[in-house]
């Protein structure tokens, strides 16, 4: 070996084989030498090396230097590369790949990436895309034994991102019509299915509807794609995942026949239209920054809405949810539910997670479409005041007119239609103790204006004062014991007829004149003296 840092060569154009092994050579100028055939410059320390004027060069060794990149695509007669031990990147590799001339089988092309399977760059190589090179007829060889080296990735020479993509299940042999945007201009897509596939570029505005053949069941549309309309398919469109296109803003895929939806991991999607499908599953939780949701028309029994906190537009009419809740959906001012499968019980607890608006924010709930609505019966015997409290509009879809509802259900969950209600002194403090059926049970005690919720159990929640609002004091829900007993002048009358429930009653040590039990027929232990 020896020690040569420089090495010029600018005039010996008829150079045809170069050895410059082992030396110190940090560059290499073989711009001159265009009638190079034969190269070796390998355990230097060269950072570049430009071959863009060789296109005569067949044989090249540069291993064991600091190469990052390497372009051979002028050298079209290459058929030997080596070029182990350097310091590519995959994307170096995969690039390197790219640039490899197209060769004939019979010209037994050899790439040898790697000395060894434990090579240092090893797992750098392996996230590569090797078929890349054998596509073009380049065999991908370990140098020590010849080995084929098998790698993973998937990048396109195109330049298409491959990471970044949307699957279409699709109706072999039919021709899917998509219009497609792109983050910016100029951006190569890459539609694949079977072996047929074909790269356009897209641009920021749609594409405009173009028809892509399906050469097989799936459909995978790579790159950088920001947004997808694919509606109007009806049948050739069955299934479609998004969870790998994280970036992507809109998706429009109404008028197929999905029966599934994945878009767990599109955390940007603004908008979703997918009506007239045939989902019974939806979850957008994910999509943390989806601001419209239309979705009506499909056979939805389940829609999960619990990360939208910026969802201003739900649309999810003509489906067979039994509930919904938009507690999280903070921004939310629009919400069309009709004809749907929800109980009394289950419109109630939509209306109690709606989000509290401002007058100004103009909100609307649409939970009929007119008043002959088959679930009308069961709307209209809702507490539509627990919407209008928080500043929504409860209107029938197809007049815009508010909806008077009769129910009187109440959003802490208190059982409503079993209460016991107290004479007692305006103004004053009314002690009470109680246990109810079961842990955990909302129990609402309202006087006037003044109310309260609490969680009783099954033990009692010890003697607490309660202020009298108005002259009647109600106790409403699952209330098993009660104790209203030494409140003296404070009460002078009790009613608990409307808990036929209750067990055990004390109200001795107050100032009734009467006690109607009759109803009580569970009635196990009654003090009254």
């Amino acid at each position: 070996s020896n020690q040569l840092t420089s090495l010029d060569l600018s005039k010996n154009t008829a150079l045809t084989d170069l050895y410059c092994y082992i030396n110190q050579l940090t560059s290499l100028n073989v711009s001159k030498n265009t009638a190079l055939t034969y190269l070796a410059c390998h355990i230097n320390q060269l950072t570049s090396l430009d071959l863009s004027k060789n296109t005569a060069l067949c044989s090249l060794y540069c291993d064991n230097n600091n190469l990052t990149t390497l372009d051979v695509s002028a050298c079209t007669s290459l058929n030997f590369l080596r070029c182990y031990n350097n310091k590519f990147s995959t994307a170096g590799y995969d690039s390197l790949m790219c640039s490899l001339p197209s060769k004939s089988v019979s010209d037994n092309a050899k790439f040898c990436p790697l000395n060894y399977a434990n090579d240092a760059n090893s797992a750098i190589f392996l996230a590569t895309n090797a078929s890349n090179a054998t596509a073009k007829n380049w065999q991908v060889l370990y140098n020590n034994n010849d080995n084929p080296i098998t790698t993973n990735g998937n990048y396109d020479c195109s330049g298409v991102n491959m990471n970044r993509y949307i699957t279409l299940n699709v109706a072999k042999d039919s021709l899917i019509s998509i219009s497609l945007s792109a983050d910016n201009g100029n951006t190569p897509i890459k539609i694949v299915s079977g072996t047929w596939d074909t790269t356009i570029i897209a641009d920021v505005a749609y594409t405009g509807n173009i028809n892509y053949f399906a050469g097989a069941n799936t459909m995978t549309i790579y790159g950088d794609v920001k947004g997808v309309n694919c509606s109007d398919n009806d049948s050739n469109i069955i299934g479609l995942d998004a969870s790998h296109n994280t970036a992507l803003t809109e998706l429009v895929c109404t008028n197929n026949n999905l029966t599934t939806l994945d878009v767990s991991g599109c955390t940007n999607l603004h908008i979703l239209f997918c009506s007239y499908n045939n989902l019974t599953t939806l979850d957008v939780s994910a999509c943390t920054n989806l601001e419209w949701l239309i979705c009506y028309d499909n056979k939805l029994t389940t829609l999960d809405v619990s990360g939208c906190s910026s969802l201003e537009k739900l649309y999810c009419s003509y489906n067979n949810l039994t509930s919904l809740d938009v507690s999280t959906c903070t921004a939310l001012i629009s919400l069309e539910c009709n004809n749907n499968k929800f109980s009394t019980a289950g419109y109630d607890s939509l209306m109690c997670s709606l989000p509290s608006k401002n007058v100004s924010d103009n909100a609307r709930f649409y939970p009929l479409n007119n008043a002959n609505d088959a679930n009308a019966t069961k709307f209209l015997a809702t507490n539509a005041s627990n919407a209008t409290a928080k500043n929504w509009q409860v209107l029938d879809y197809g007049n815009k007119n508010p909806i008077t509802t009769s129910g009187n259900y109440d959003c802490s969950g208190a059982n409503m239609n079993r209460y016991i209600k107290l004479n007692v002194a305006k103004d004053s403090l009314i002690s009470i103790n109680l246990s109810a059926d079961n842990d955990n049970t909302p129990i609402k005690i309202v006087s006037g204006t003044w109310d309260t919720t609490i969680n009783a159990g099954v033990a009692y929640t010890g003697n607490i004062n309660y202020f009298a609002g108005a002259n009647i004091m109600t106790i409403y829900g699952d209330v098993k014991t009660f104790y209203c007993y030494s409140n003296k002048t404070k009460i002078t009358g009790i009613d608990a007829s409307d808990n036929t429930a209750l067990k055990d009653l004390y109200c001795n040590g107050n100032q009734l004149t009467s006690l109607d039990v009759s109803k009580n027929t569970a009635l196990k232990t009654l003090n009254c003296n």
